[in-house]
């Protein structure tokens, strides 16, 4: 019979240092596809070659975002919230691709060689958009429940306060 005790310290501290390395990995990722979106998005292009310009852009962005659930996992548990904020971040991401593009395009009005670099910003700013949300996305079916950080927290006061008699009490083995 196995009593379900509360997590110690140190299992929630690599609990929460596994998930800031995975999460800093993951945005190593989303600037890697972002960078390279904004090199394709930089070649000069004729008429032909913009769709081919647009595809790759959309697939670099689904594979960013495969890429990025296969890190964590495809998780499974996000509440139906967490698919509204989804939604709003994929649109928040086509909004700043289009403020980036104008903001560049209107700067290129009176300095002439950026206007090259609207579309590049563009991408890269629509890129980083969507691989931040899709990583929120995942990162919220990763939870630690508070109740037991909370029991996990009193246990450890419990041990570090100094006892009546004057006697430490021994510190029992964790096994989990």
């Amino acid at each position: 019979m196995e009593v379900n005790r509360p997590p110690s310290m140190g299992s929630i501290r690599e609990v929460v240092e596994s998930t800031l390395r995975m999460n800093e990995r993951v945005h190593h990722t989303i600037m890697d596809y972002a960078l390279i979106v904004a090199i394709v998005s930089l070649l000069p292009t004729v008429p032909w070659l913009q769709e081919v310009q647009l595809g790759a852009v959309v697939v670099l962005n689904l594979v960013m975002v495969r890429s990025i659930g296969k890190r964590w996992g495809f998780p499974r548990g996000q509440g139906p919230l967490a698919r509204v904020f989804l939604v709003l971040g994929i649109l928040s991401a086509i909004l700043s691709m289009l403020f980036v593009y104008f903001l560049v395009y209107l700067t290129s009005l009176y300095v002439p060689l950026m206007l090259g670099w609207a579309k590049a910003a563009g991408g890269f700013a629509l890129t980083f958009g969507i691989g931040r949300t899709a990583n929120d996305f995942y990162l919220s079916a990763r939870r630690i429940d508070p109740r037991q950080i909370h029991l996990a927290l009193r246990r450890r006061r419990r041990a570090e306060r100094p006892h009546a008699s004057g006697v430490a009490p021994q510190a029992k083995e964790d096994r989990g």
